[in-house]
């Protein structure tokens, strides 16, 4: 039945909005002959327990995150990161680049209220400035977040900088996802997407946030600066949490499903969140749904070409809401209303959207390849081709009408095990304190 409606929406240009503004969608290619089963994430069970907080300060810097009002997935990373470490007792210092001054500088009260913001570190948190010539033995820089700007510039500066004054570097790895589809980024950005992995072989240790980022990253750089540089030894991939701080996880087993389900999709509004297949896929769901549906579709407007094909969309789903600026208290009441949630992003470093709605208890669709699959596998998820788009309609209405699948995937939510912001960070603590010990 799928099948021969979705013959009948490609034939039928009132159910399909007039025009295409998203460029066809394919898979990344990378050979995995260097890395193949050489990563496996940090086991946050085993050194939890173990981390050592003796360390000097870790300078944290931010940067893009001071200068972007919303929280997309990086944002939050940074924001949770700088939180739990000082959470768990490391000394965090909040720091930027001073480019008159050539030289890592602190924060200015407001900066330090921009980072709080969406549950992040409380003002008192953060430990005072001392100056990196005072800072004792063993002290870090380190950055979570993306940079701005690619290319020579901060990264460049701030690596030099922590050389000159002796502090031992990290940064976390997101993903090389502007070097895989360099199509869907301005031109010019793989290269410095590039650039930028090359200059991060040089810092000291480097945090993927999933065995395949790790992959990627080592599969990509020649293999000469993989052995210059011990890339096996610096990249320690720590999977991201799954612990959302701004709510209370879920663990109700749903009674029933509503007759009208309500779907939620949590995604930055760009062509590789996949919103064209899905949307496709929600004109054919709704043929097999009785009572309709009610869709909300969440996410920060990256991309006009995105933002004006789903208002397109609009008009053929009217039941569709879109909303660009949501605060976590409306994240986390919509989760708790919805049925189940569709991530139909293509690919991800890691994929917060799906442990979000884990964490509300709440079914995912989304994809079964690469990091995604590497989340979903431990249950709570219908994997599916996501590019295809009859597997996609398919999902929607069996997670929207068969009790018996949707119920089973609730019960795999709940025994899943969700680590903690505070895992993550002990993680971290634990692996830099291991490296200065090798050091010594």
């Amino acid at each position: 039945m799928i099948r021969s409606l979705i013959k009948k929406l490609n034939g039928s240009p009132s159910l399909e909005p007039p025009q295409t503004l998203s460029a066809p969608l394919s898979r990344p290619v990378v050979s995995s002959q260097k890395s193949k089963l050489m990563f496996q994430s940090v086991n946050l069970s085993l050194t939890s327990n173990n981390s050592v907080h003796g360390e000097g300060l870790v300078y944290c810097f931010f940067e893009s995150t001071l200068q972007f009002n919303a929280n997309t997935g990086v944002q939050r990373v940074a924001r949770q990161t700088a939180r739990a470490m000082a959470g768990i007792g490391v000394k965090v210092v909040a720091i930027t680049w001073d480019t008159e001054k050539q030289s890592i500088a602190p924060l200015l009260p407001k900066e330090i209220q921009h980072l709080s913001k969406w549950h992040g570190p409380v003002p008192e948190q953060w430990h005072p400035w001392v100056p990196p010539s005072e800072a004792p033995k063993n002290s870090w820089l380190m950055s979570n977040e993306m940079p701005s700007k690619l290319g020579p510039g901060v990264n460049d500066q701030l690596l030099e900088f922590a050389k000159l004054n002796e502090l031992k570097t990290a940064a976390t790895f997101f993903d090389a996802i502007p070097f895989l589809f360099p199509d869907l980024y301005p031109a010019g950005s793989a290269q410095l997407h590039y650039s930028y992995m090359e200059q991060l072989a040089r810092w000291d240790l480097i945090f993927p946030i999933s065995t395949q980022s790790a992959e990627d990253m080592f599969d990509i750089l020649p293999e000469q600066i993989c052995i210059e540089q011990d890339m096996t030894q610096k990249l320690k991939p720590i999977s991201l949490p799954s612990e959302f701080t701004s709510a209370r996880r879920n663990l109700d087993s749903p009674a029933h499903l509503n007759l009208r389900p309500f779907i939620v999709m949590l995604s930055t509004f760009e062509q590789r969140k996949n919103h064209a297949s899905f949307l496709k896929a929600m004109i054919v769901a709704q043929r097999s749904l009785p009572f309709g549906f009610d869709l909300i579709l969440v996410g920060h407007p990256l991309e006009a070409s995105v933002v004006k094909l789903v208002n397109l969309y609009n008009e053929i789903l009217p039941s569709m809401k879109v909303v660009h600026d949501a605060s976590d208290n409306q994240i986390s009441e919509w989760l708790d209303r919805a049925d189940f949630t569709v991530f139909p992003s293509v690919d991800e470093g890691f994929g917060l959207p799906i442990v979000e709605s884990l964490w509300h208890g709440k079914p995912v669709i989304c994809d079964n390849q690469r990091a995604i699959r590497e989340i979903a596998k431990d249950g709570g998820c219908l994997q599916v081709d996501v590019l295809n788009v009859e597997q996609l309609a398919e999902a929607i209405v069996t997670l929207a009408t068969d009790l018996e699948v949707y119920r089973s995937k609730c019960k795999e939510i709940q025994n899943r095990t969700f680590n903690t912001w505070s895992d993550y960070a002990s993680s971290i603590a634990f692996l830099m304190a291991s490296h200065s010990q090798q050091m010594k």
